[in-house]
């Protein structure tokens, strides 16, 4: 029921668009075929085989994604790393965007100056090209 209390601290725009998705898809035919695809296919299982340096941001309030669950899927990754933003739910990534932008990138630079290196050079392109 965790996740249940979770909607609460969720963003109204989000719930609202979720509300959306879920009149255009039913529910049954939504849920299930995912239900079974996460069955079938479980994130424990691969999250070893992510040979890259990996952070995985959690918010504290989260009801979604238990601290327990996440603390193993870290540990299962070679390369993991966990932050935990107080305060925050599950969809920090839409509440928070900045926050999580601003994880992401120092987690890259601090790869970067331990020595990690992108394989393939990344190419830049403009906006108009």
């Amino acid at each position: 029921m965790s996740a249940v209390r979770d909607l609460g601290h969720e963003p109204i725009s989000l719930l609202a668009r979720s509300a959306g998705e879920e009149v255009r898809a039913p529910r049954i035919s939504t849920l299930v075929p995912l239900a079974r695809s996460v069955i079938a296919d479980r994130m424990e299982d691969r999250l070893p085989m992510i040979e890259q340096p990996t952070v995985i941001v959690r918010g504290s309030e989260d009801g979604f994604a238990g601290a327990d669950w996440v603390r193993h899927a870290v540990d299962l990754l070679p390369q993991g790393r966990l932050v935990v933003v107080e305060g925050e739910a599950h969809a920090i990534h839409y509440t928070r965007p900045r926050i999580v932008a601003r994880i992401v990138c120092e987690f890259v630079g601090d790869q970067h100056e331990g020595g990690w290196v992108v394989d393939e050079p990344v190419e830049r392109r403009s906006r108009a090209g």
